[in-house]
């Protein structure tokens, strides 16, 4: 039997390789997502104590606590060491780059109780040194030894720190410090800087005598500090795994794609190969061997090609796995080492062989039902298809069913806290559910592609003879034209999908951010040098324009007459939004009279002269928003010491990147506190742009930073995207390979199935370049047809995405969906061409024999 499989198997070698290579992709990718389910919970087992820092961990960014409250939260008998630390966002310099920077004061000689090893030499960290973190040290183009300067509150000057160490691998939850990064110091220094009361913190660290009894510690925490965010061990372990959640998710998806195609292939590459074998069941048949048999002979065949396929593709896995496991790493910031995991391979093997099986059982069945007869009068074909029983159909989707919702119930249900068995069972219904949804689709899809080719097929009789065949054959094979079509469509729509958003992503936000602040260029400088600023900005050649405000660091108290803390907790208790996890926000005095401003209003009216000497403020959008807020609210925000009652009288646009919370009056700023920094945002013309910027950089006194939005805002944002974009870019080509190598199985199975049509048509003289045009024109209005629909698809899924980070209209550059259409083209002319030359070299006698 294994010897009678093989020969059936090399009887068409192109068709079988280009099937195992398809089963090979499949499974590798099923296999690295399996494994990776498991090493990514192993990883945070191993790295969440490390991660938390300590047993348990407070943030305090709503209201913020002293060490002297948490010493009398929590006694002494139940603490063993407890240690805070100050987190802010402040502006940093090096020599090279200006940009954004999270600071975190803390004790070097206690932070952190665990994974110091994360933080080199923090135990001998300096007054005047700090531990930059490595992604905000590349944005600033700088190493260990090198100086940066930072802004110091107290009176606006800038003080310069050391860069001790650079960190990698430590992500703090500070509102935006996976974007800009965070630059460790001591808590005494960051006091200093950011005018807060010695003694203040915003994060906590405790060392409990036994952690196993925090569940009470972080309840009372919890009553005692409105808003505070306790997590112990469990929590930190969960809030980690949710993090991956999404990617995982993704990734398996894309997996379970390719193993769907790969199933596709192999009933393709059967159903063919048991039209090439009816005389030998007829044979077999009529010889008195039963159906079962015949059907174990056949569907053995069909497991040697997924047995030969899932090994290959586990071997395939198992290389790319380390690349894989090296690069997720330092996606999810996980300590990952890739291992071979016994369970995935078991896994993998099953379903490999499983799906081979499955695929091949309609075709078998198929083919078995026919009588002796009717197989021996036909040599082509079976023309009527026997389907399944519906008992074994629903048998067989029941079991791809259970496999699936094995595969997915940890990632489809990370956050659930309930048992295995319950996870698996609801993901064994959301499995199903999501099948039958996409069965419903697909089948829609099928039958509107379908009808597309049977109308391109009518045009035969309308067109000139020499495309007769063309779009007879377009016709005629319009199921299997259709879900080609669907296949290599949904890899050109990930591909193009991928590359427009990121692309477009960067340039939107800058011009939008520009729109924003009606400039392209921020200046923060010392209230002191107010008068040189203005000098330089008047005298440096290429600013249009330009428009001023002065800053402090606040914090909302109230909002109509509510807790700020409370309505801060509530907007953020369904979904999880960055800038509402503290009650922090800086406030900026603009001149009401100004005629260039530092905004743009979205709903109600800009400060004007009226405002003078009243408590009127315009608000970020997003809190109106998030916050529910309308104009004519009042809110009560701390400006140092004392709390500001404010009206509201209009919102301002606000884009990715959070700038200014609240705007008021110079004339109110200055009656409630004494603002030490002065923000200028200017309007450089584009011409020249980096000459003019070197000039105003060289005329700025020693206070002042000046960055354009361009090169740090969104050289950060394009670092932060650059991760990301890979991942899904790898995804999209792994997509489209996997289309691509499904329609080199369907040209070689095409030309099988009209083997002795292309032996008379060679025979009568049609030229071997004659059929490959044929072939090939067939396959490029295929291709050209999938492209189109592709590139569209995904320029629309690339606006949706977009329309989610960016307001108003967006500039895309549709080159990507130029591309997309030529990839098509050009991929499937390729592999046509691989695929057809052996059987078109053949010779007419030799094919009508092999028929």
């Amino acid at each position: 039997m294994l010897i009678s499989a093989y020969r059936s198997l090399m009887r068409s070698s192109l068709r079988t390789l280009f099937t195992l290579l398809t089963i090979a992709v499949g499974t590798a990718s099923l296999y690295c997502m399996s494994a990776m389910t498991q090493l990514v919970p192993e990883s945070v087992n191993q790295s969440s104590r490390q991660a938390l820092g300590a047993d348990l961990s407070v943030q305090a960014y709503l209201e913020p606590t002293t060490m002297k409250e948490i010493r009398d939260i929590i006694p002494e008998t139940e603490r063993r060491a407890v240690t805070g630390a100050w987190v802010s966002l402040s502006a940093i310099r090096s020599n090279q780059k200006t940009s954004n920077i999270i600071l975190k004061g803390v004790d070097p000689d206690a932070y952190p109780y665990y994974g110091r090893e994360r933080f080199p030499d923090i135990r001998s960290l300096q007054p005047d040194e700090i531990l930059l973190s490595r992604q905000a040290a590349e944005r600033l183009q700088i190493e260990a030894g090198d100086s940066v300067s930072l802004i110091n509150q107290q009176d606006g000057t800038l003080n310069e720190f050391r860069v001790k160490g650079l960190i990698d691998g430590v992500q703090e939850s500070y509102t935006d410090s996976s974007f800009w990064g965070t630059a460790y110091m001591s808590y005494s220094r960051s006091i200093e800087l950011t005018r807060v009361p010695p003694g203040t913190v915003n994060e906590v660290y405790i060392q409990l005598n036994n952690p196993a009894e925090s569940a009470a510690i972080k309840d009372n925490i919890r009553k005692q500090i409105a808003g505070s965010k306790v997590a112990d061990l469990e929590d930190k372990k969960a809030e980690m795994l949710e993090g991956t959640k999404g990617t995982m998710l993704v990734m398996q998806l894309f997996s379970l794609l390719a193993v769907a195609i790969a199933a596709v292939t192999i009933f393709n590459t059967m159903t063919i190969n048991m039209a090439g074998r009816l005389k030998d069941v007829a044979i077999m048949k009529s010889v008195g061997m039963q159906r079962s048999i015949i059907s174990r002979y056949f569907l053995f065949e069909a497991g040697l090609l997924g047995f030969i396929g899932t090994i290959t593709g586990i071997v395939i896995g198992s290389i790319i796995g380390y690349g894989m496991s090296a690069y997720m790493s330092r996606m999810l910031l996980l300590p990952m080492e890739w291992k071979l995991y016994l369970p995935s391979v078991l896994f993998s093997f099953v379903v490999g062989i499983t799906v081979a099986l499955i695929s091949s059982w309609s075709p078998v069945y198929s083919a078995i039902q026919v009588s002796p007869l009717e197989l021996l009068r036909n040599s082509g074909l079976v023309h009527k298809q026997r389907r399944l029983p519906w008992r074994t159909s629903v048998k067989l989707f029941l079991v791809i069913c259970a496999e699936m919702g094995f595969y997915l119930h940890e990632t489809l249900l990370a956050s659930n806290q309930d048992g295995i068995v319950f996870k698996w069972i609801a993901s064994f219904v959301l499995s199903m559910l999501i099948l039958i949804v996409l069965f419903v689709i697909m089948k829609l899809f099928v039958f509107g592609y379908g009808l597309v080719y049977r109308l391109l097929g009518k045009l035969k009789t309308v067109m000139p003879v020499r495309w007769f065949l063309l779009f007879h054959n377009l016709g005629s094979d319009y199921k299997r034209n259709a879900l080609l079509t669907i296949t290599l469509s949904v890899g050109v729509l990930l591909v193009v999908a991928s590359q427009l958003f990121t692309d477009n992503l960067v340039r939107a936000v800058q011009s939008q951010m520009e729109k924003q602040i009606n400039g392209n260029v921020i200046i923060s400088a010392s209230v002191m040098e107010e008068q040189e600023m203005n000098r330089v900005l008047e005298s440096t050649p290429g600013v249009e324009h330009y428009a001023r405000g002065y800053e402090l660091k606040g914090s909302f108290v109230r909002i109509n007459g509510e807790d700020a803390a409370e309505r801060f907790v509530k907007a953020t208790a369904e979904r999880k939004i960055s800038y509402l996890s503290t009650t922090g926000v800086t406030i900026q005095g603009v001149n009401p009279t100004a005629s260039a401003r530092s905004y743009t209003v979205k709903e109600g009216r800009g400060l004007s002269s009226e405002d003078n000497g009243r408590l009127s403020a315009i608000l970020r959008e997003d809190y109106g928003r998030d916050l529910n807020l309308k104009l004519g609210d009042r809110i009560a925000v701390r400006i140092n010491e004392e709390t500001v009652p404010l009206e509201i009288v209009g919102f301002y646009e606000s884009g990715v990147v959070k700038s200014e919370g609240i705007r008021v009056t110079e004339d109110t700023l200055a009656a409630y506190g004494s603002p030490t920094r002065l923000n200028y945002y200017v309007e450089i013309s584009s011409r020249e742009f980096q000459e003019h910027m070197s000039a105003l950089n060289r005329s700025l006194p020693a206070s002042a930073v000046a960055y354009s939005l361009n090169s740090s805002i969104i050289d950060s944002l394009q670092k932060t995207l650059r991760t990301q974009s890979t991942f899904f870019s790898a995804m999209a080509l792994f997509a489209f390979v996997t289309a691509i190598l499904m329609i080199g199985n369907q040209v070689v199975l095409s030309l099988v199935q009209k083997n002795r049509d292309v032996a008379i048509m060679k025979t009568i003289g049609l030229s071997t370049r004659r059929l490959l045009r044929s072939i090939l024109s067939e396959n490029l209005v295929l291709a050209t047809l999938s492209g189109i629909i592709g590139s569209f698809a995904g320029l629309v899924f690339a606006l949706l995405a977009l329309s989610l980070f960016v307001k108003g209209n967006v500039d895309l550059n549709l080159t990507w969906c130029i591309i997309g259409i030529l990839l098509s083209m050009l991929t499937t002319a390729t592999v046509t061409l691989i695929a057809s030359l052996q059987s078109l070299g053949a010779k007419p006698l030799n094919m009508l024999r092999g028929s």
